[in-house]
């Protein structure tokens, strides 16, 4: 008797591409998906200007991981106490 296969072989499905630009560079290319992952939105940019499709805050990094990555802490080794 055959056995049944869940995953019959076909082709497998385009690789979306991810291109990660910096919010103050502008529009990249006309049809593509804008995000912004941060919890604050960039200084001197407005929502019409950043032509945002989505603003993910909840994958954002934490206030305490930014303020540790803006001071001296990306000198140690982990964001805890020094």
């Amino acid at each position: 008797m055959p056995r049944h296969d869940p995953h019959p072989t076909a082709r497998p499905a385009a690789t979306p591409r991810v291109t990660v630009v910096r919010a103050y560079d502008g529009t990249l290319e006309s049809g593509a998906y804008r995000v912004l992952v941060d919890r604050l939105r960039p200084r001197g940019v407005s929502k019409d200007a950043a032509a945002l499709d989505e603003w993910s805050t909840d994958v954002a990094p934490s206030s305490e991981l930014r303020r540790w990555y803006g001071g001296d802490g990306h000198e140690r080794a982990s964001p805890g106490p020094p």
